[in-house]
């Protein structure tokens, strides 16, 4: 079993493997992509959270886009976390392609139309 999978199902059913019926579904189905895009609110998050310039974010990795809403704050830093490796690694590409893509336009077809022509370089 790769180690990401054995984090998540310990996190989920326990040390010893064990569980209900449904836990395990859910260890199972976690194993990929599971939050693409949350629709949690980033401003309230923001607001209650105080994000000021300096300060330093610690939140979970999720789709990735309340990571990107607190950047507009001018934090530090911000520390992503998640169980899931590909909540992660698609967080690190939603930044990457906000760096790099030349516009809104651009993020917006890269992610909601992936298989479209201009996507390829």
């Amino acid at each position: 079993m790769a180690e990401k999978n054995r984090k998540i199902e310990q996190a989920v059913l326990g040390h010893d493997g064990g569980g209900k019926l449904w836990d395990r579904a859910f260890a199972f189905a976690f194993k990929g992509l599971v939050y693409a895009q949350i629709w949690e609110d980033p401003v309230v998050d923001m607001d209650a959270l105080a994000i000021k310039p300096g300060h330093r974010v610690a939140t979970i990795a999720s789709g990735g886009c309340n990571v990107l809403s607190y950047l507009t704050a001018d934090p530090a830093a911000i520390d992503a976390v998640d169980l899931n490796t590909a909540h992660v690694a698609l967080g690190r590409l939603k930044l990457a392609a906000a760096q790099h893509l030349p516009d809104y336009a651009a993020f917006r077809r890269f992610f909601a139309e992936a298989d479209r022509k201009e996507n390829i370089a």
